[in-house]
Formats: structure tokens, sequence, C-alpha cells
């Protein structure tokens, strides 16, 4: 099934503090997708996106809009616009905003089946 998703007029929910706020775009509810959800999160100065280790699914966080850095095994990355990471089961990071402008970031989670 073709589904149009304009993320603009997808709902932003907050996530707690200094988590930024994030909308789903792709998921069981939004679109029907059985296998896989993904969210369009947004941080500004302070806040970070949490990609915690799931044991069960892969996950890609991809790097839309502003500057950042990309925590990985203790090491941080200088990361802007174009830049992301793949995290294999059981794998995490953590991006923090770094730069003036917000921080746009999508993440996609997919079960390993």
């Amino acid at each position: 099934m073709i589904q149009f998703i304009d993320t603009g007029a997808c709902e932003r929910v907050a996530l707690g503090p200094g988590l930024g706020t994030a909308a789903e775009i792709m998921g069981r509810a939004r679109c029907g997708a059985e296998n896989g959800r993904a969210l369009l999160r947004r941080v500004g100065p302070g806040e970070r996106v949490e990609a915690g280790a799931l044991p069960g699914a892969r996950q890609l966080l991809y790097l839309m809009e502003g500057e950042g850095t990309i925590e990985l095994g203790g090491k941080a990355h200088p990361a802007g616009a174009g830049m992301g990471v793949f995290l294999d089961l059981g794998e995490g990071a953590v991006i923090r905003h770094a730069g003036s402008a917000p921080l746009k970031v999508f993440h996609l989670v997919v079960p390993k089946e």
C-alpha cells in the first residue's frame, strides 16, 4: 500500500527533559507498517537523542539538519547534516545538539526478523 506522509502534519510529542520531541512518521498506527518504526526527532540546545541498545532491532540515525556529536562507545564524533550512524543488534548511541540551529534526526528502527 502506498501512503503519502506529510511529516509537518504529524503530531510532535515531548519525550521528556532534555530529549526534545518526536513525531512518528512510520509505524502500525500511522501507515500500517508491521515491521519497523520511523521517527522524526528534533532537539535544541542542551538536548540529545538517545538510541538505546535494542537486542532485537537494528537502528539508523541520520542527521537531516543542524550540527551535533554522535557518541559511540564513549567517543564523541562531530556530525552534521548528511551524516549518521547504523546500529546493529544491541548497540546504542547518543546524538547531542552542538550548533545554534535545531537538530533534526531521522530515526529508523527495524526488528531483526
